[in-house]
């Protein structure tokens, strides 16, 4: 029987790479299977290379690969091939496992608990899992009650699972309680007798209490279990040497270098066995093995009197020979650093030699000094800003303030701060409140207004300090770079590019006129030449923050997200404190779902800046996505102060605090809107809604009657009425509602979906099906309705109407490809035409759906087709993708048995009933596994 594919509402296109099937790939795939399971890892390795060679997208290859590196202790290349299987969409529960364990023995804490986002995916199995690696990470940062915890709860999970008993059982040897330890190893032992690990734990039990005969019986033991296991070696050894048995240390630390000759520790095993030998000078030499050879650099120091080398400095500085100048003059100052006059020629010369940093280490170093000159200690703001430190330059510039509070430079300097704070309007409110007019203020003064004005979209303002730059004939290239932004905002390309050009002209390379061109390109959606232009500036200036903010949000936008994060890495280096970078760089742990990344980053932003809505709103969005509900009553009880007077932002507030489980704070907020704007219907049906999710029906029935009167019928009221029926239990009555909605209100969605679930469960099909006939046009906007319809034909069996309008959807150019319209049409021809059916799946293949739904469809075709080898291929592939589909695992089983592979086909069949006793074929995949089993009898 063909297998009927989940029905998928939600309308999508799988965009993926592209798979390719080929002979040689199953061939050289099927042999490293077999090569692994006798234990030739080194012939399976070849073989999976030769797989990935012929299809470098192979999960199945990829997954096997990475066991083979990690028994090889190759972690790097393990996680690298897991890392790519999950990119390529294997299924997290396969790559789970492994991919912790391969972080974790790096020290990658971070990159394991960035893990946690695709919870929602785990099964039963992976949640034991991922409790174990848990309670490891708690481990290492000796948390142990926290560890305890994690690895408690594993063990109600799988309560006959060894590695969670073993590894509580550590933990209780850890803290010495030998009596509960003891007592998990003799259960575990009593589960598993032939677990080499659990033999393992109970010498390290034993030995603990000294009792190292009875260690060494069961570290034996172990070992014969697996002969290669360097933990276990090593305990051989260190057990032996404690004996005093020399010669039997040897036998196994040879074992251990034999196995890796570079291990660490079996060097310092070596060094320790010679000691004990009285060959002192050889352990000395191997323990030398693992130190770095470390080198001094050597510097030379002048001891000229200060005033020669003053002399000799302002020299060197005249000639502009500025490394003799910079020796001479720092020296200088070591001595004199009040001397401002020296301090001035040292920071032109680092200034014309483009070194900004040690300019910046000059004038910090020498703040107290320089503080009084308005020029030198404004240098230094401007260099701490320049270069990210945004609060050490709000702290020199506090102390600056105090020193020249009535200097209105001051105040334009404080506008600056503000602009790289992220507070552009601030700023600009900050400078026009100086006693300047566009007339007749300072350049430095109308410059900053016009950039100013620019960034906060107030174009007026823009426009009287772009026509006082043009009447005063300022011809600087910042004022025509300046110029040309405005122009450019005003879509007046062609006119900015006159301006630029002119920049660009006199300096083929100022940056400021590069930036502004490429942003024309970008604005023009000419993307490639916009990076272009970026890639130039940032190899004359790798620091150009502005060029590496641009190229991310162009790469992000390309959902690029790598590369984008790549960009933001690089800003956030040289300027730590950038508030855009930290934004941009958020959105994309938001978009990509790396939520623990998100919440470390979002919690850093709200430290900086309290009380931004913005933050908090995300901070709450990403505990939500977490699932620390409890959690976000800070985040949403500071957003509930700021919004308490707007209506709009407390509904919002409300549907975050429904999302966080906080019902009765939904209320409120809503009561406080509702208060506010007591014209909205929205307010009153969103309490009706959490009424029903507190199962408090009666007042849901109030909020009926204050609509109706208030507002009279309308396809909401009857939505809500029907999730009151629903929650009466009255399936019947509710379907009326729904119905009284759809008719009301076609597009209303919810209604529709409500409708299509109660006729999944035999309540008024007809009704439903006739209604949305009734509907039905030929437009794109009614899409959805016949992918209902035809998907409820789909499980009522009606294949001839389902296929009707399945074909009628691929008319739509945006669904005649859609992946999981193909599957349940491809379903339906296989009924009577496999060849035909193929050639539709086939489709999906080619447009590069790699679902787990597509591969069964496709492999489950071919196997009825004889075409066994190359069912195996896509359902191996459907396995990688979604490893507990009973469904996935009976096709593979029925393939492997097909081809003679029947202990294979017999441990799938029994994944397959465990999964789950409901699927469509579970008696088939019943029958098999008996007939198997008969037939080895």
């Amino acid at each position: 029987m063909l297998r009927m594919n989940k029905t998928i509402i939600a309308l999508t296109l799988l965009l993926m790479g592209n798979v390719t099937f080929a002979d040689e790939q199953t061939n050289n795939y099927e042999l490293a299977v077999k090569a692994y399971q006798l234990g030739d890892e080194n012939e399976a390795f070849i073989h999976l290379k030769n797989a990935l060679k012929a299809n470098p997208q192979h999960l199945s290859s990829k997954l096997l690969l990475a066991k083979v590196y990690f028994n090889a202790n190759n972690l790097a290349a393990a996680e690298e091939q897991l890392e790519e299987a999950l990119s390529l969409g294997a299924d997290i529960n396969l790559v789970l496992p492994l991919l912790g364990n391969v972080l974790l023995l790096q020290g990658k804490i971070d990159a394991v608990l960035a893990l946690e986002q695709r919870s929602a995916e785990f099964s039963k199995n992976s949640q034991f899992e991922w409790k174990l690696l848990r309670g490891r990470i708690y481990l290492r940062k000796s948390q142990v009650e926290l560890a305890k915890l994690e690895f408690e709860q594993a063990l109600q999970l799988a309560p006959n699972q060894s590695s969670a008993i073993n590894t509580l059982a550590t933990l209780y040897l850890a803290q010495k309680e030998y009596l509960l330890a003891d007592k998990l190893v003799t259960h575990s032992l009593a589960i598993n007798n032939n677990n080499e690990r659990t033999w393992k734990l109970k010498g390290d039990l034993v030995a603990a209490q000294g009792m190292l005969e009875q260690a060494l019986v069961s570290y034996e033991h172990a070992i014969s279990i697996d002969p290669e296991d360097p933990k276990i070696l090593r305990s051989l050894v260190m057990t032996n040497l404690k004996l005093n048995r020399l010669e039997q240390a040897k036998h196994y630390l040879q074992r251990i270098q034999k196995q890796t000759p570079n291990d660490p520790t079996a060097i310092l095993i070596n060094a320790t066995l010679l000691a004990k030998q009285d060959e002192f000078e050889l352990a000395e030499q191997s323990l030398a093995e693992l130190s770095q050879k470390i080198s001094a650099a050597e510097g030379s120091e002048l001891t000229d009197p200060s005033m020669l080398l003053f002399i000799q400095g302002a020299s060197e500085f005249i000639r502009q020979n500025d490394e003799k100048a910079q020796q001479y003059l720092s020296q200088y100052l070591k001595a004199k650093p009040s001397d401002l006059g020296a301090t001035r020629m040292l920071a032109k010369v680092y200034l014309r030699s483009d070194q900004a940093y040690k300019l910046q280490l000059l004038l910090q170093d020498n703040f107290e000094y320089i503080l009084p000159d308005l020029g030198l200690s404004a240098q230094l703001v401007y260099l701490y800003i320049e270069s990210g430190r945004i609060r050490a330059a709000q702290q020199a510039f506090e102390q600056m303030r105090a020193y020249h509070s009535k200097s209105n430079y001051i105040g334009i300097l404080e506008a600056e701060l503000l602009r790289a704070s992220g507070e552009p309007q601030q700023a600009f409110l900050q400078l026009t409140s100086l006693p300047y007019s566009d007339d007749q203020s300072p350049l430095k003064w109308l410059q900053l207004k016009g950039e100013l004005a620019l960034e906060i979209d107030d174009i007026d303002a823009a426009k009287l300090s772009i026509d006082s730059l043009i009447k005063r004939k300022v011809n600087t290239t910042q004022a025509q770079n300046l110029i040309a932004a405005y122009y450019i905002k005003m879509n007046q390309a062609d006119l900015a590019l006159q301006y630029l050009n002119k920049v660009l002209a006199k300096s083929p390379e100022n940056i400021s006129a590069m930036f502004n061109k490429a942003l024309i390109f970008q604005t023009n959606n000419d993307l490639d030449q916009a990076l272009t232009i970026f890639q130039q500036i940032l190899k004359i200036e790798p620091q150009h923050s502005p060029s590496h903010l641009v190229v991310a949000r162009i790469y992000f936008q390309q959902q690029a997200y790598a590369d984008a994060t790549a960009q933001l890495d690089k800003v956030l280096i040289y300027e730590p404190d950038n508030r855009v970078a930290k934004e941009l760089k958020l959105d994309i742990y938001m978009q990509t779902q790396q939520w623990p990344l998100a919440l470390t980053l979002v919690e850093k932003l709200n430290r900086e800046y309290i009380l931004n809505e913005a933050y908090l709103t995300r901070y709450a969005e990403i505990l939500i996505q977490l699932e620390r509900y409890q959690d976000t009553a800070y985040p949403l009880g500071l957003l509930d102060s700021l919004w308490k007077e707007q209506a709009p932002k407390l509904k919002l507030l409300a549907s975050l605090q429904v999302r966080a489980k906080d019902l009765d704070g939904a209320k409120a907020s809503l009561a406080k809107a509702r208060a506010l704007a007591p014209e909205d219907m929205s307010t009153l049906l969103m309490q009706g809604q959490i009424d029903l999710a507190q199962a408090n029906i009666a007042s849901a029935e109030v909020v009926v009657s204050q609509l109706t009167e208030q507002f009279g019928e309308s396809s909401e009221l009857y939505a809500l009425q029907g999730g009151i029926f629903l929650a009466k239990d009255d399936p019947l009555a509710a379907q009326k509602a729904y119905s009284q909605a759809l008719t009301l209100n076609k597009f209303n969605r919810g209604a529709a979906i409500h409708l299509y679930q109660l006729a999944q469960q035999n309540i008024a099909v007809d009704e439903f099906t006739e209604q949305l006939e009734g509907l039905l046009d030929n437009s794109s906007q009614m899409a959805w309705h016949r992918r209902l319809l035809a998907d409820t034909y789909m499980r009522q069996k009606n294949y001839a109407k389902a296929q009707s309008h399945y074909e009628a959807l691929r008319k739509f150019p945006s669904l005649k490809d859609e992946p999981s319209l193909i599957n349940n049409l491809a379903n339906i021809y296989a009924k009577s035409d496999l060849d035909k059916a193929f050639a539709l799946i086939e489709i999906s293949l080619q447009q590069g759906s790699k679902s787990s739904a597509t591969l069964d469809t496709i492999g489950w075709i071919e196997a009825q087709r004889s075409h066994f080898d190359q069912a195996l291929l896509y359902l191996r592939e459907a396995y990688t993708t979604d490893s507990s589909d009973p469904t996935i695992r009976y096709h593979l089983a029925y393939v492997l048995a097909k081809l003679g592979r029947v202990t294979e086909a017999k441990i799938e069949l029994k994944s397959a009933l465990a999964i789950a006793q409901n699927f469509a074929e579970y008696e088939d995949a019943k029958q098999l596994l008996s007939d198997l089993e008969k037939n080895k009898a």
